[in-house]
């Protein structure tokens, strides 16, 4: 499983992105993993974003599936990469 977070401050620099990368290769090339998977938050349009762009799958939404410091639950989306499918982009 995937997981990240990153400082607004640093948002929109391209970081995360180059991170996300880096350990999908390493996932797949050095550890021979068969499948990445990752959740987000269904507002995180910027992570989603991320995650669409490496080329994960909408896979579904677990409802109330994360209950925060603040008292609130929140649904978590689903997303997964197959070996597969990183070997065909």
């Amino acid at each position: 499983m995937l997981g990240y977070a990153l400082g607004e401050k640093y948002w929109g620099k391209g970081i995360m992105t180059e991170a996300v990368r880096a350990v999908i290769r390493y996932g797949f090339e050095t550890l021979k993993l068969d499948l990445i998977s990752a959740y987000c938050y269904p507002f995180n349009t910027r992570s989603k974003n991320i995650l669409l762009k490496m080329g994960f799958t909408y896979e579904g939404t677990l409802k109330l599936a994360e209950k925060l410091y603040d008292g609130s639950v929140n649904d978590n989306e689903c997303y997964s990469l197959t070996s597969e499918e990183y070997n065909a982009i």
